[in-house]
């Protein structure tokens, strides 16, 4: 992204330098503004890889070992839950509900110290944590494929104003 944004940055400057007006220099401003949100997007979804990613390590921690399992599980779930939380709040998509109601049966299940009932809802709020995981990481590549598209026709329009 920086090497983006000092790329548009020349532009910027070449056209002031010729002193372009007009539809040109609208449609240079609303790319400028494009790639600002672009980049904002893609901070905002590296954030969220990130803490999803974190979710899964501390979930697959848990599950290795069943013996340790439980007193794994207790040590990692108040951040896992926290994060979750916040996560499945944020929107009405339907993964979001699904993931807020497995986080609150394994919590239940947690406090019932039933263990049949704690490993089935954990390998269910586990499954899905690791489907969201991987939605995110999708949408990460497919952004990042979106932003390497960009330089080509950015090298193209400072080429043309030389």
């Amino acid at each position: 992204m920086p090497a983006l944004t000092e790329g548009l940055r020349r532009i910027h400057d070449a056209a002031e330098q010729r002193q372009l007006r007009g539809a040109d220099v609208d449609r240079l401003n609303a790319g400028v503004v494009a790639v600002q949100a672009l980049r904002d997007a893609l901070a905002a979804l590296v954030e969220q890889h990130d803490r999803w990613q974190q979710v899964d390590n501390d979930l697959r921690l848990a599950s290795t070992d069943p013996d340790q399992s439980l007193e794994d599980l207790a040590l990692v779930w108040p951040g896992v839950k926290d994060f979750l939380a916040s996560a499945c709040g944020v929107g009405a998509e339907a993964w979001a509900a699904e993931l807020a109601k497995d986080a609150d049966a394994l919590d239940g299940a947690l406090v019932s110290g039933d263990a049949a009932r704690l490993r089935r809802t954990f390998n269910t709020c586990r499954r899905r944590c690791t489907h969201r995981f991987f939605a995110v990481d999708r949408q990460l590549k497919e952004l990042c494929e979106q932003v390497g598209k960009i330089g080509g026709p950015l090298d193209a329009i400072e080429e043309g104003l030389r």
